[in-house]
C-alpha cells in the first residue's frame, strides 16, 4: 500500500490538499443554525487545472469525499472496518485510528462546529450527489494511496484546510507540472495527493 503525503507527478489527474501547518484560522464564517453544504461554491472536480481558495470549495471537495466513504475501502473488508484499519494501518496512535473509523462526515461536522458553534447540513449535497451534479473526476482507493486517508486521520488538519487561507486546493490534468509552478516550503505545509487508481 502506498502511503503519499507529497506531490504525485506520474497521475493523468489528481487532486492536491495543500495545507498550511501553523493554527491561524481565517475564514469568516457567519454563523448560522446548520450550514448547508454545497449551496455555495465549486461542485465538479473536473480533469483541468485549477487552484481553489474558498471555503466552499475545498468543504464540498471534502463533503465528497466523506459521503463516498465506501470508494476508499478494499472491497473485502467493507463489512469490518475495524479489522481493516487495525491491520493496514497499525502505524497509527490509537485516535488517528479512532478518526478513520468514525463517519468522515462527523469528522467535518465536528470540525465545523468547534470553528463555528453551528452544524453542518449534508442532505443537500447528498441530493446533487445521486445526481451526478457533484463530482469528483478522479477518486482513488486506500488500496492505491492514502492521501485523502492520511487527512481524514487528523482533524486538526482537515480544520487547518478548511479554515486558513493559504490552504489550497489543487486540480490537474496530465501534463501540469504542479510541483514546478508550486513550490511550497514544506515546514510550513503539508501536501496530501489523491490520484487515478487506474495509473
Amino acid at each position: 500500500m502506498k502511503k503519499r503525503i507529497d506531490f504525485v507527478t506520474n497521475s493523468s489527474s489528481a487532486s492536491y490538499l495543500v495545507v498550511f501547518k501553523k493554527d491561524k484560522f481565517d475564514e469568516d464564517i457567519p454563523q448560522q443554525n446548520r450550514y448547508i453544504v454545497g449551496r455555495k461554491g465549486e461542485l465538479e472536480f473536473l480533469r483541468h487545472y485549477e487552484v481553489l481558495r474558498s471555503f466552499d470549495d475545498k468543504l464540498n471537495f471534502l463533503s465528497i469525499l466523506a459521503l463516498n466513504k465506501d470508494k476508499y475501502i478494499l472491497k473485502e473488508h467493507r463489512n469490518d472496518l475495524n479489522d481493516f484499519v487495525e491491520k493496514e494501518f497499525s502505524y497509527l496512535t490509537d485516535k488517528q485510528k479512532q478518526s478513520l473509523k468514525q463517519e468522515w462526515t462527523s469528522i467535518l461536522d465536528d470540525v465545523y462546529f468547534e470553528h463555528t458553534n453551528s452544524h453542518l447540513e449534508f442532505s443537500y449535497m447528498e441530493g446533487i450527489i445521486k445526481s451526478e451534479k457533484a463530482m469528483i473526476d478522479h477518486q482513488s482507493s486506500w488500496s492505491e494511496n492514502a492521501g485523502v486517508m492520511r487527512l481524514f486521520e487528523s482533524p486538526e488538519n482537515v480544520k487547518r484546510f478548511l479554515f486558513n487561507k493559504k490552504s489550497i486546493l489543487i486540480i490537474s490534468d496530465d501534463g501540469d507540472d504542479v510541483e514546478e509552478r508550486h513550490k511550497f516550503d514544506k515546514k510550513q505545509y503539508e501536501v496530501y495527493t489523491i490520484w487515478d487508481e487506474d495509473e
